[in-house]
């Protein structure tokens, strides 16, 4: 039998999630906390990497490298931060040091032989403590907007 072209199709297009995988421990907001930090990360980065003309890469590498300053390893190699950081290959890795050695983020601190290491300017500190700022104030306006609390 043919069916009448003229009749109307369902308007109900919508079809429920066949792989919809929800944490067990989800039964608060408080639990996804690690989540919607990933989700603001962007949004966080982009003001930074705007004010800076810096590439999302520039800014986790500019971080990580905070980071690693700050548990003790002041002064560091190219290899030292590939493992640190730890996502990137070494070419890759070396052309983001590159980079921002020529700006001026990452500066020579001294040299051992043919080996040398670097340390982070006042730049790069600049630019750790403004993310830490604009990441809390996104935090906080994305979890009023939304009208959350954590």
């Amino acid at each position: 039998m043919i069916a009448d072209r003229h009749e109307e199709n369902s308007t109900n297009t919508m079809t429920a999630p066949q792989f919809v995988m929800i944490p067990l421990q989800a039964k608060n907001i408080s639990t996804l906390t690690p989540h919607i930090h990933y989700h603001l990360a962007f949004r966080v980065l982009k003001a930074t990497r705007m004010r800076h003309k810096l590439t999302i890469n520039q800014c986790i590498m500019l971080n990580g490298l905070y980071i690693y300053s700050l548990i003790g390893r002041s002064e560091f190699t190219v290899n030292n931060a590939v493992r640190f950081v730890g996502y990137w290959n070494s070419v890759r890795t070396g052309n983001i040091m590159k980079g921002l050695i020529d700006r001026g983020y990452i500066v020579l601190h001294s040299q051992s032989g043919n080996r040398p290491y670097y340390r982070l300017s006042d730049k790069a500190y600049r630019i750790a403590s403004e993310l830490y700022d604009d990441f809390n104030a996104s935090c906080q306006r994305w979890y009023s907007k939304f009208n959350l609390s954590i």
